[in-house]
């Protein structure tokens, strides 16, 4: 299931058409910032349209949740996680269920990155969305935002089973998803201003980035969305 913003506009936003998603576990830090987010109305509940997929169908009044299952990840040698097959649950429920057809731009982000996506449009300007391309912060893509136009995700629903079927129990999503673009000759765009690595509160003040990540509490994610938009 997605919601559609119910004013239509999502501040500005309805000709661009976003549709947003996260991920989230049904407890802890993370689930905490999904609360604060859609209480707030701001990261995905900002855009036109967002999905919040979990382990559960439940996730509290007000929350709209399509459950994907167990959601359980090993530790990678780098400090991440093994998290590819958990978020290819996520997109392989988008592709199935068609939930992107109707938008021009689709973006992933994690529950702890500060997203303004109202900043998204400039970033986007001149960018084909029927076009198979994504956009990313940098030579790799960081799974804190990801950016797809329509027409690669059309691509990678109707191929990636068949492509992209390597090293999913052993990869990170960001890594997998960069290299399984590559496979199916989806061009990327680099923005090196889409998304600012950081922890310190006063980089949030740059109003050239789209993602400041990661704020892992709410105190520190809430004091970066208050220093973003003075």
């Amino acid at each position: 299931q997605f919601v559609e913003a119910a004013d239509g506009a999502s501040r500005g936003l309805a000709q661009k058409r976003l549709l947003c998603w996260l991920v989230t576990m049904s407890s802890g830090r993370e689930l905490d910032l999904v609360k604060d987010h859609q209480k707030n109305k701001r990261s995905i509940f900002a855009c036109d349209d967002h999905i919040v997929f979990s382990d559960t169908d439940d996730l509290g009044p007000g929350i709209v949740v399509d459950s994907i299952g167990q959601m359980s990840s090993k530790r990678a040698p780098w400090g991440g996680w093994y998290n590819t097959e958990v978020f290819l649950c996520a997109w392989d429920q988008l592709a199935r269920k068609n939930m992107f057809v109707n938008h021009k731009w689709i973006i992933k982000v994690d529950a702890d990155a500060v997203f303004f996506p109202e900043r998204l449009p400039s970033h986007l300007s001149g960018k084909d969305s029927t076009s198979p391309i994504y956009i990313k912060g940098g030579e790799t893509m960081l799974g804190a935002i990801e950016v797809f136009s329509n027409a690669a995700v059309q691509v990678f629903a109707d191929k990636r089973v068949a492509v992209c079927n390597k090293d999913i129990q052993v990869s990170g999503e960001d890594g997998f998803l960069n290299n399984c673009m590559e496979l199916l000759g989806v061009k990327p765009a680099i923005d090196y201003t889409l998304l600012k690595s950081t922890t310190n509160l006063q980089d949030c003040a740059d109003k050239q980035y789209v993602v400041f990540h990661p704020f892992v509490d709410l105190s520190t994610f809430s004091g970066c969305c208050d220093l973003a938009l003075k």
